[in-house]
């Protein structure tokens, strides 16, 4: 497992690359709430990951993660497998 940390900021952040092989990655904001979808994801429209809660998302091969914050920017901690 690879354990990094991003910040996420009122624009939309890639959080998580496309990969070859689908695999569940591990989200804990470590801030403020972030909510994650695809490149046009908004703080209406994105699935909200709580605050300091690790939430499992499961993410196709091929397909890519962004996350957005509502206001101000947050950190983020992922865990993914190793490529």
């Amino acid at each position: 497992m690879k354990s990094t940390s991003t910040t996420v900021t009122t624009a939309a952040t890639l959080i998580f690359a496309a990969q070859p092989e689908p695999q569940t990655i591990y989200l804990r904001p470590s801030a403020n709430d972030i909510y994650v979808g695809g490149s046009d994801v908004t703080s209406t429209t994105g699935l909200k990951v709580t605050n300091a809660v690790i939430t499992p998302i499961f993410v196709r091969n091929g397909q890519t993660l962004y996350g957005i914050t509502a206001t101000g920017s947050h950190d983020l901690v992922i865990l993914s497998e190793e490529p």
